[in-house]
């Protein structure tokens, strides 16, 4: 090849580069803003964090694409294999495959998605011609090599400008805080007009299973066709401005087990208007097609009204909201079908603009790294004798460790909303799969932090914690999937996301799952705990989840409630099982060791408090079990804890007993804040202040006791002793008598720390004590309660399938 043929390749690889990389953050732009309903400037800081990425695998595809327009044509035959090339490396720089993240790549399980693959084929065709005219012709030799270096220098520089221009952090925030939920307030609901056969109420609507575009669940006022209800503004509801979405459920023509089908035969498409009044004059008015047979789905997302255009209330004014058939038509209310419909999270909300808090070390960051399924006596820092945690050995001897420290529950749901809102499981009210909205009335440290100027950025692993359950109320980003990732899935995101918000004064959550199976472990973590890769006989597939549905149902223990796990799983590979965990705990500790590195990188390390905790454990047969969530023993419930940063004591430990809901309010005190719902805080950065607490409470509602599944289990802890109760526990396979008081275990912790032996019959008093405090503490706690009430709705249900739960929530008898 002559140089000057050269040249004028290398310039149409950059232009091409170029363009690919615009373009691709130019779709991402569209689909985030319109089909997930995402803020235009969150979505922009977000993507150009990807112009590195982009800009690379469009430079491969463009090289790709030019090389292909060099491939001699003498034969039909060849011609089309370039065109073939050039195609596939155009639509992969546009659609992102194979190395975009899942969600920003379109499936091809719905219409939406393999128009957008049609597309994308389309404008691949289309370049694919553009540049094989454009490479044939002629050029003079004396411009070729300008146009070469202009072109690689504008490929270069663009995703640099676009990650620290574009992407830049903003001087200001806008902070919304959500003052009211109408879809909680039913007894606030004036109902002037209802469905014949179904009145509107409180439930879970689900317009799509897409996890690429808004349709999952969201909490809504279900307001069957033709329905309508208003709600007074009250005097407390000043200065606030409404918002909700509108949607139709994904079953909206086949709602089981509901109404008359008969209406529905020969239907293929339904359309039903939604309407928003204010004092009687029209605000907001659409019509929603929904098509039954999954060959039109353009409407099954969330339209969102108010979000982006301001829509302020008064004091006094009626809001009104209004669904209506427009086909078919019926002729009487009697006839009337019922579609599953209505508004999503209709809210009151108040929007200030706050600047930027700056970091320094007296005013220091905050990072809270919750790692998913770890039990504290798995760390080397806790006395396990293999080396499984050097990185948090390391930040445990700069900061502060509590030996004794407590989850609220055994399983992630209610732990996890107890370290964001301080409360107790049974204030807050997530406790269960039929009870996981977080009340947006409470007050979590996120929202505390950032009306104190912090940039509140959340990285959640876990399928569990998603916005869908309000779990991001507070947060500026809030980074979820709806599916288990890894560590190294977002690694790169919270590394560049830290880099980005140096000099701000940020609150960075990371909720992290490495030892939560299934496990990928690292090779350099298998090689320091003597882990092998081949599992033994015994052990399916699944792990945990091959073996848990039997245990649960009492298949592995004997008539009187004695494990047998023994002959069902042999000594290796139990041990099999165990160093499978090491490695899982070792692989998360080097993530977090990448982490800790970052921060000194960034130079942050002496601004910046680090606060490291764990939801729950993991249990391997102590009690009989497998995984988490069954019961409240230490193996369970006994979490790390470890604080470090300027002004935390360095080099100590206590074996003061602590909550992990005492990490709200210390958080809360490091931003100079308070949160205002927690009755007892605690300032866990002071050892002595912590030894206030006499006793914790843990609970479980989905517990397992003498044969029993899903039964309540609450527990206190003191110093000395552990009490275990379930109001509705009973003998080995026996129904408990209708004014049983229940079933408790007391344990001696200071000669059993390991809870295996019951001696609430030697010690009846003790027993009958820590009971009643028990009690008096669930009264107080419940008393508190907001008493909203919500589960999951469908694509909870079929995300609780996907991380491979069906099993474990069929056999609990969900």
């Amino acid at each position: 090849m002559k140089r000057e043929d050269l040249m004028r390749s290398v310039a149409l690889v950059g232009w091409t580069t170029s363009g690919f990389t615009v373009a691709r953050l130019m779709i991402l732009f569209v689909l985030e803003v319109q089909l997930r309903s995402r803020p235009a400037d969150i979505v922009l800081w977000d993507i150009c964090r990807q112009s590195w990425t982009i800009a690379l695998h469009s430079l491969i595809a463009a090289t790709l694409v030019i090389a292909a327009t060099r491939l001699p044509s003498r034969t039909r035959a060849l011609s089309f294999l370039a065109l073939f090339l050039m195609t596939s490396a155009s639509v992969s720089a546009l659609s992102g495959w194979p190395v975009g993240e899942l969600y920003q790549v379109p499936g091809f399980d719905s219409l939406r998605n393999r128009t957008g693959w049609a597309l994308f084929l389309t404008l691949g065709v289309a370049v694919s011609l553009l540049l094989r005219w454009l490479s044939a012709r002629e050029a003079r030799p004396r411009r070729a090599a300008t146009h070469a270096a202009l072109a690689l220098c504008i490929a270069a520089i663009l995703p640099t400008w676009i990650f620290w221009g574009l992407g830049a952090l903003s001087s200001e925030r806008t902070v919304i805080d959500i003052h009211r939920e109408f879809a909680f307030e039913e007894e606030e609901w004036s109902v002037t007009r209802v469905n014949p056969y179904e009145r509107p109420s409180l439930g879970n609507l689900t317009p799509s299973f897409d996890y690429r575009v808004d349709g999952g669940d969201r909490p809504a006022i279900l307001m069957p066709p033709p329905c309508e209800l208003s709600f007074t503004i009250g005097k407390e509801d000043a200065d606030c401005h409404f918002q909700t979405t509108v949607g139709i459920g994904r079953d909206a023509l086949a709602p089981p087990g509901r109404g008359n089908p008969a209406w529905r035969k020969g239907l293929s498409s339904i359309q039903i208007r939604f309407e928003v009044e204010i004092d009687g004059e029209s605000v907001y008015d659409e019509v929603l097609t929904y098509t039954g047979d999954a060959v039109d789905q353009s409407d099954r997302i969330w339209h969102s009204f108010g979000q982006d255009e301001e829509l302020p209330v008064e004091p006094g004014q009626v809001l009104t909201l209004r669904t209506s058939w427009v086909s078919p038509t019926f002729q009487t209310d009697i006839r009337t079908p019922i579609a599953i419909c209505g508004f999503g999270s209709p809210q009151l909300v108040r929007r200030q603009d706050l600047p930027r808090a700056v970091s320094s070390p007296e005013t220091p960051n905050i990072i809270l790294i919750v790692m998913d399924t770890l039990r504290a006596d798995r760390m080397s820092c806790y006395g396990y004798p293999k080396p499984t945690t050097p990185h948090l050995d390391a930040l445990a001897a700069n900061g502060l460790l509590y030996e004794e420290a407590r989850a609220t529950s055994s399983w992630t749901w209610p732990s996890t909303a107890s370290i964001l809102t301080g409360l107790e499981s049974e204030t807050h009210g997530v406790v269960s799969d039929g009870r996981c909205y977080l009340d947006a009335r409470l007050e979590c440290i996120a929202e505390v932090l950032e009306r104190r100027g912090y940039t509140t950025i959340a990285f959640t692993c876990n399928p569990l914690i998603v916005p869908n359950k309000n779990f991001h109320q507070g947060f500026e980003r809030f980074d979820s999937f709806p599916m288990f990732r890894k560590t190294d899935v977002v690694l790169e995101t919270i590394r560049n996301f830290m880099a980005r918000a140096r000099g701000t004064r940020f609150f960075l959550y990371l909720h992290l799952v490495d030892p939560h199976d299934q496990y990928e472990l690292t090779t350099a973590a298998r090689e320091r705990v003597g882990h092998g890769t081949n599992a033994p006989m015994g052990i399916p597939p699944q792990g945990f989840r091959g073996l848990r549905p039997a245990i649960l149902q009492g298949l592995w223990h004997d008539s009187e409630g004695l494990s047998i796990a023994e002959q069902f799983l042999s000594a290796e590979a139990l041990s099999w099982l165990n160093t499978s965990y090491d490695a899982a705990v070792a692989t998360a500790d080097d993530y977090v060791g990448a982490i800790l590195n970052q921060l000194e990188l960034l130079e942050l390390t002496d601004e910046t408090i680090i606060v490291f905790t764990s939801d729950h454990g993991e249990e391997f047969f102590e009690h009989g079990h497998l995984a988490h969530g069954q019961s409240l023993h230490p193996e369970l419930v006994r979490v790390p804890l470890i604080l470090a940063g300027p002004g935390i004591p360095a080099g100590v430990r206590t074996k003061a007993l602590v909550s992990n809901r005492h990490i709200a309010p210390t958080l809360a005190k490091f931003g100079g804040a308070e949160l205002a719902d927690v009755r007892d805080p605690l300032d866990l950065s002071d050892p002595e202040s912590a030894q206030a607490s006499p006793f914790v409470i843990t609970s479980t509602h989905q517990g397992w006791w003498n044969g029993q599944n899903r039964v309540r289990i609450y527990g206190i802890t003191t110093e000395e002793w552990a009490l275990h109760w379930a109001p509705r526990g009973a003998a080995w396979r026996e129904e408990p008598e209708p004014d049983s008081p229940g079933a408790w275990r007391l344990y001696h912790r200071s000669t059993d720390p390991g809870e295996l032996t019951d001696v609430a019959a030697q010690h009846p008093d003790v027993a009958a004590r820590l009971l009643e405090q028990l009690q008096l503490s669930l009264v107080e706690a419940s008393a508190r309660s907001s008493g909203v009430s919500l589960g999951v709705g469908e694509a909870g249900a079929e995300m609780l399938r996907g991380i491979g739960y069906t099993a474990e929530y069929e056999s609990q008898g969900k």
